[in-house]
C-alpha cells in the first residue's frame, strides 16, 4: 500500500499523537502534526488531506453562542483559527479532509453549523451515555444512513466508541453536510460532504483508540483509503 503524507491538527496532548498516527497509517496515511503554536505549511503540495483530530472543545462564540456552558473547557482560541483556517485551503485544493470527534465539530461550525455544548442537557445519561471518566470505553449503538456513502459503508456495524461530551446541534443544520450515522437518541455521530474535488468526512466516534479489527474502525479505515 503507497503511504502519502496528511497534515494533522495537534491532538490534546502528546500521548495522543501516536493513536491518530497509528490509525492513520491504516487507510495509508504518514501523519505530519501541526499545532496551533507552528507555522502553517506555505504549500499544501507535500500533503493529500488533512486530519483534524479530537481534543478540547471549540469557542463557543465561533457558532454564535454568547455563553459558555460550565462544561466547556480545552478551548483554544489559536487552535480554533489554524483548523478554520486549514479547512477552506484543502477543500479548494482538491484535497480529503477527515474528522475525528473535535474535528466532526469544527468542521460543522466552518460550514454554518452550531454546537450543543453539553450532551447531557440534552440527553440525559441514563437514556444515552457518550462519554465516561475513564476515557474512552464508554460505548453505544449507532444508526447508519444507508442514503449516504459513509452510511452506505459502514451500515451494520453496531456500535462505536464515545468520549465526547459535546455535538453538533442539527436544529442549526451545517450548510452542506449531511448526517451518516447518528445514535438512537439522535445525537450527530457522523457526517459526509461529497459538493467538492475530495470528501469531507467526519466521525464522533474515536476509531483511533478502537482495535484496528473492530468494525467502527476497520471499515472506516477502508473507506478513506479509496481517496488517498
Amino acid at each position: 500500500m503507497n503511504t502519502t503524507r496528511w497534515l494533522m491538527t495537534y491532538p490534546e496532548d502528546k500521548p495522543s499523537v501516536e493513536f491518530y498516527a497509528r490509525f492513520a497509517a491504516r487507510f495509508g496515511a504518514e501523519a505530519v502534526p501541526v499545532s496551533a503554536n507552528d507555522e502553517p505549511p506555505a504549500s499544501l503540495d507535500k500533503f493529500g488531506g488533512l486530519l483534524l483530530s479530537g481534543g478540547g472543545d471549540v469557542e463557543p462564540a465561533r457558532y454564535g453562542d454568547e455563553t459558555k456552558h460550565e462544561k466547556t473547557y480545552g478551548v483554544s482560541s489559536a487552535r480554533d483559527a489554524m483548523e478554520l483556517s486549514l479547512i477552506p485551503k484543502f477543500i479548494e485544493a482538491g484535497k480529503p479532509i477527515v474528522g475525528i470527534c473535535r474535528g466532526l465539530q469544527i468542521l460543522a461550525v466552518y460550514f454554518g453549523g452550531r454546537l450543543q455544548q453539553h450532551v447531557p442537557d440534552v440527553v440525559a445519561e441514563n437514556i444515552e451515555r457518550h462519554r465516561v471518566p475513564e476515557g474512552y470505553g464508554c460505548f453505544h449503538p449507532v444508526l447508519f444512513d444507508a442514503a449516504t456513502n459513509l452510511g452506505d459503508a459502514l451500515r451494520g456495524v453496531p456500535e462505536t466508541n464515545s468520549a465526547h461530551h459535546q455535538s453538533v446541534d442539527w436544529k442549526f443544520a451545517p450548510r452542506g453536510l449531511r448526517i451518516a450515522a447518528s445514535s438512537p437518541a439522535g445525537i450527530i455521530e457522523a457526517v459526509e460532504c461529497f459538493d467538492f474535488a475530495a470528501p469531507v468526512i467526519a466521525v464522533q466516534w474515536h476509531p483511533e483508540r478502537l482495535a484496528p479489527e473492530h468494525p467502527a474502525a476497520e471499515r472506516l479505515a477502508d473507506f478513506i483509503r479509496r481517496f488517498v
